[in-house]
């Protein structure tokens, strides 16, 4: 197995046909931009969020409050990069929780494998489980249901006896891009291609003029200003806890706009109506997938709809354009209900050791979160129940979860 449980948590090891490199420095992450953009041509599936423009992206701006521990798989000689286990450790209510880098703002968290590297599962566990003074819990949020790599994780801490457990937290609606649009189009019902013609109606009436600027490579800094313009005239900006936390909010979207542009996988939408900037539609164009990452509109252009509008343009754009998919990513906001209704989900796994301290930072870190999330859900539920006029009192149910972006459409 290589290295004992007490080798230094900064060496790598060596396991059979694997060897675990730990990443604990920005400079060392970029280090291994080559290697990772080479694996990223090979991966058992596509998700944006594990490319490694987001993950320096999202660490520069929030990583203070952490410590990095990103595991590099690479084969027995050491030179090819067969996978990536993206972690951090953080502290909370004074444990150390191992947990995915980026979490809160990434729709979907992963383990980065080329097709075929189950193995590096088997070699990452290995590496944990010698380093337990690293970490006390493994916290792993939003992660697909049904992840195999993510399960076969977890099967290996089950073999051990440690405890697993698993919560549905979100919901991910998608569409199939099959077909042309007008043939989509057909098939949905006539209130839905009213609504959508009565919204392009009243933006195009002659008192207004809406224009769209469109960015798909690199993205210059007055449409990032126009970006963080609208964001701020947005309930989205209205709602920053602090100051300081909006300023860095803003900063982190500057950041990964800028390094996907370099990229050509970001596909920016800036809607303007009467010259001053309405809405914006972040979309990230990756591997043949349309992401719907990010949308949001100024308030006080609510009643004409440039969100909606902008979606409507991006979804036919993809059909024009023969991707296969999109993707709204996480949250069920009604929007998205009016497009499809196929879905995904995403789920919380936690793993638990057999030790008292482990126990101790599953019931501190954990129970406690979870029950506060439950107080609240139904606070939020019985708040709608009493807002909403009787025929939608009949139908109102509390929501299991929802997207803490908000990622909403006017």
């Amino acid at each position: 197995m290589g290295r004992s449980a007490a080798a230094p948590h900064g060496e790598e090891e060596r396991i059979p046909k694997i060897t675990i490199r730990p990443v604990e420095t920005a400079e060392a992450l970029s280090g291994l931009r080559e290697a990772w953009d080479a694996l990223l041509e090979r991966p058992s599936g596509t998700n944006p969020f594990l490319t490694l423009e987001w993950i320096t992206s999202w660490w520069k701006n929030f990583g203070d409050k952490h410590r990095l521990f990103v595991l590099a798989a690479f084969d027995e000689t050491g030179a090819r990069l067969k996978g990536v286990a993206p972690f951090m450790i953080t502290r909370s209510a004074g444990f150390k929780v191992l947990q995915f880098v980026g979490t809160g703002l990434s729709d979907r968290l992963q383990i980065l494998l080329e097709a075929g590297a189950e193995d590096v599962i088997d070699g990452v566990f290995a590496f944990l489980n010698g380093r337990r003074n690293v970490w006390d819990i493994m916290i792993l949020r939003d992660v697909p249901e049904n992840d195999p790599a993510l399960a076969r994780l977890a099967r290996l801490a089950a073999q051990r006896r440690w405890k697993i457990r698993r919560k549905r937290t979100a919901v991910a609606p998608y569409l199939p891009v099959k077909g042309n649009w007008e043939d989509f189009l057909a098939s949905r019902n006539s209130h839905f291609r009213r609504v959508q013609r009565k919204k392009e109606e009243r933006i195009s009436r002659p008192e207004n003029e809406f224009c769209v600027r469109r960015i798909r490579g690199n993205v210059a800094e007055e449409d990032i200003a126009d970006f963080k313009d609208i964001l701020r005239r947005s309930w989205k900006g209205r709602e920053q806890t602090t100051a300081k936390q909006g300023a860095r909010t803003e900063r982190f979207y500057a950041d990964f706009l800028r390094a996907f542009g370099t990229k050509s996988w970001l596909d920016l939408w800036i809607g303007y109506l009467n010259s001053r900037p309405a809405a914006y539609q972040i979309l990230f164009d990756y591997k043949g997938v349309i992401s719907f990452y990010n949308n949001g509109f100024a308030k006080e252009f609510e009643r004409h709809s440039p969100g909606s509008v902008l979606m409507a343009r991006a979804i036919e754009e993809a059909f024009r354009l023969g991707r296969t998919e999109c993707d709204f990513l996480r949250g069920e906001e009604r929007f998205k209900s009016q497009w499809t209704v196929e879905k995904r989900y995403l789920e919380d796994i936690v793993i638990v050791r057999n030790t008292p301290r482990s126990r101790a930072a599953y019931a501190a870190a954990v129970l406690v979160r979870w029950n506060v999330e439950r107080g609240m859900r139904y606070i939020a539920h019985l708040y709608r129940k009493r807002k909403s006029g009787p025929r939608e009192r009949a139908e109102s149910q509390p929501r299991e979860n929802g997207s803490p972006e908000g990622r909403a459409a006017s």
